[in-house]
């Protein structure tokens, strides 16, 4: 047997290799692993975080989980939002569209229920 390493985003994995006859198999178990790795590209975890006053400019959102998450005076500025993102239960009273807190969105009050969403879509890459 031949060990291997096989790198993913923030995980690193050594499997077992197979060799007959000086060729290397990988079981079709593997191979199925390693393509579910790649595609899913594991994205990160706000959920529940403090994202107060954050600096999301330039951000490529993808496979991200904002559940629970307080985003109240974060700065979205040319954000990218592509697919598989969780923003349930967001709380959120205003964000800016630019930085240096310029473009706050509502520009008066909170937002009212729905309207975060609206803002968001926006950004969305379909």
């Amino acid at each position: 047997m031949i060990a291997a390493t096989i790198v993913c985003p923030f995980i690193l994995y050594q499997v077992r290799l197979i060799s007959f006859n000086s060729r290397i198999y990988v079981t079709f178990r593997i191979f199925k692993w390693l393509i579910q790795s790649i595609q899913s590209n594991p994205g990160t975890s706000f959920r529940k975080a403090n994202l107060t006053d954050a600096d999301f400019s330039h951000a490529e959102v993808q496979n991200t989980d904002f559940s629970l998450a307080v985003l109240t005076g974060a700065c979205i500025f040319n954000w990218i939002i592509k697919h598989h993102n969780q923003l349930t239960n967001v709380y959120c009273k205003y964000v800016y569209l630019e930085p240096a807190q310029q473009n706050r969105q509502p520009t008066e009050g909170n937002f009212q229920p729905g309207e975060l969403e609206q803002v968001l879509i926006r950004f969305t890459i379909r």
